[in-house]
């Protein structure tokens, strides 16, 4: 009885391990999921259209040409 008892124990002991092995990789993963979404927005707002160009100058108007 005591041989199952242990047995029983060592395989909730075993299963354990491996859930844990998976949250952590789950973890892991969603952390870098998250930071990986973060960069991406970051780039997305840092965005500048290369059309524009950005000067201290005050722009000149019609008749002052």
């Amino acid at each position: 009885m005591l041989e199952s008892q242990f047995g029983q124990i060592k395989q909730i002991a075993i299963l354990w391990r491996v859930i844990m092995t998976i949250v952590k990789h789950a973890r892991n993963t969603a952390i870098l999921l998250i930071i990986s979404l973060l960069a991406g927005c970051s780039n997305l707002l840092n965005q500048k259209d290369p059309d524009v160009i950005v000067t201290t100058e005050p722009m000149l108007t019609k008749s002052e040409e």
